[in-house]
């Protein structure tokens, strides 16, 4: 998933929007951002971004960032993935 996009002539980019109102520079991708992310690194037309917001409510310490597709391995250097988990079903019949 994305929260908007913006479509220009050559390609689409697509915003996801992250807040914290700690400084920890830190955000959770659902399933759908994942898919998303990982879809655009394979079209060439489509980039996402995270927009990540820090200190959000403290308008003196308040800071936007714009991140780079954190599925794209050009960028990945820049990420960490702490604690990433995986979901698993399975069945027992």
């Amino acid at each position: 998933g994305y929260d908007f996009k913006i479509t220009l002539s050559q390609t689409t980019l697509y915003f996801e929007i992250k807040a914290t109102s700690e400084t920890s520079m830190r955000f959770e991708l659902g399933e759908t951002e994942v898919r998303k992310a990982a879809e655009c690194v394979r079209r060439r037309r489509d980039d996402y971004r995270i927009i990540f917001l820090a200190n959000v409510l403290d308008a003196d310490a308040r800071k936007l960032h714009i991140l780079r597709n954190p599925m794209d391995p050009k960028y990945q250097h820049f990420y960490n993935f702490p604690g990433a988990g995986l979901v698993c079903t399975f069945n027992l019949a």
